[in-house]
């Protein structure tokens, strides 16, 4: 929760919620959660692919390579290097991030209500890429075999590039267990420009589409993939993204 390319540059991670706003429209969710665990350490590879009708039909490319920590019960922090480009090109880092999760309400504890503020600073690397902090609560609601994720955030872009004015971004997943070791959904996300002066409805980005969520060993080890695909439902969102994301912990 969250990335995106989305006509010009800003970046917006969604931690397991991460968003990223480059050159030309690409996202990828990596919806945000707010289960905090002490001690624990992981990894997260997001790969994004996605076509959008002003192009040659070749996809423009994503990726994240993340590492975290559980510093504290309450709160995690993580770092993101983020490079991206289109067949043909040479993939180039633009973005570099730090990011932190603060747990104010135990999921389990609380019985199905879990609640935490996210933080992230961007810091560009690519010359066209503005710095950014982004910021807002991720809720989740358990109930029975159904999970529902909600990353609320606004955006403030800093630097050479910056934009005025306050931005919106969201995300959010409805996903149901079929087994233990598989889950099937749909999320959706999109972004505001201008939280102040609302754009119409067409010039916004909104995109939806269904995930799947399972795990497989390595040896001993566990892992995590998530496999979507998003559907743009406005014009500044591409036409088709889709993305595959492994994950582990240790």
């Amino acid at each position: 929760m969250s990335r995106a390319w989305a006509g010009k540059p800003l970046l917006h991670i969604f931690s397991c919620g991460l968003a990223l706003l480059m050159a030309g429209p690409v996202l990828a969710i990596d919806l945000g959660q707010p289960e905090v665990t002490k001690g624990v350490t992981e990894l997260r590879n997001v790969n994004v692919a996605a076509w959008d009708k002003d192009d040659d039909g070749s996809p423009r490319h994503l990726h994240e390579y993340h590492i975290g920590y559980g510093v504290t019960e309450e709160l995690a922090l993580k770092g993101i290097l983020a490079v991206e480009g289109a067949d043909g090109e040479h993939m180039h880092a633009v973005i570099g991030a730090v990011e932190g999760t603060y747990e104010l309400i135990d999921i389990e504890k609380s019985g199905g209500f879990g609640l935490a503020w996210y933080t992230i600073v961007d810091l560009a690397i690519d010359d066209e890429a503005s710095h950014d902090v982004l910021f807002g609560p991720i809720l989740k609601f358990h109930t029975g075999k159904w999970d529902f994720v909600t990353n609320t955030y606004a955006v403030r872009t800093f630097g050479d590039n910056r934009t005025p004015g306050t931005e919106f971004t969201y995300a959010w997943l409805a996903a149901y267990e079929i087994c233990p070791k598989l889950r099937i959904g749909v999320e959706g996300d999109g972004g505001i420009d201008a939280v102040f002066h609302l754009p119409p409805v067409h010039e916004q980005e909104h995109r939806i589409g269904p995930v799947l969520f399972t795990e497989f060993n390595v040896g001993k080890q566990v892992v995590t993939m998530d496999l979507g695909v998003q559907f743009g439902l406005t014009d500044p969102a591409a036409d088709t993204e889709a993305k595959l994301i492994f994950g582990t912990v240790f």
